[in-house]
């Protein structure tokens, strides 16, 4: 099935535009891309390995799950449906603010934080984008970037200190 994202203006207003998965955008064009971050009572992040046939960055380890929003969704809306796709984890974001939002060439992106004790083997994963799971402390995480194991995300080595803070807009 084709997949639509929403176009927005620099400002975040809908453009009314939807472009198809795969077409390039103008370069006055964004849209939206949503990360959510499980973290355990440990501090402990969930993280994922990407399927190796994965376009960009096959076989990395990345956060708990990601994606586009597609037309019609909110990046809340985007953050569900990721989550419960990638690794059968429903949660409503609905009412959540993002841990973190920042623009980075033509997308907005938005991270979102869920604190939950998930035992590996209840999760149901998306076995075409995901090919393994595990929890993971932060030296562990940086360790893997360090190898070139893990998405290299400039602020990972920051990212445990925002695990106790409701939101920061970048």
């Amino acid at each position: 099935m084709a997949e639509y994202f929403d176009l927005y203006t620099r400002n975040k207003q809908k453009t009314g535009k939807t472009l198809l998965r795969g077409t390039a955008m103008d370069k006055d064009d964004y849209r939206y891309v949503v990360h959510v971050l499980v973290v355990n009572d440990k501090n402990e992040l969930l993280i994922h390995q990407r399927h190796q046939n994965k376009d960009s960055y096959p076989n990395m380890w990345a956060f708990s799950a990601s994606g586009s929003v597609i037309a019609g969704e909110t990046s809340q809306q985007g953050a569900s449906r990721e989550l419960a796709e990638e690794l059968g984890i429903i949660h409503d974001f609905s009412k959540d603010a993002p841990l973190m939002s920042y623009t980075k060439q033509n997308y907005f992106i938005d991270y979102y934080l869920l604190k939950k004790n998930v035992a590996i083997d209840t999760l149901v994963v998306q076995c075409q984008e995901v090919q393994d799971v595990k929890w993971v402390s932060q030296d562990d995480c940086l360790a893997m970037v360090n190898k070139g194991e893990f998405i290299p995300y400039v602020f990972i080595p920051y990212l445990w200190n925002f695990f106790d803070i409701d939101s920061i807009h970048l």
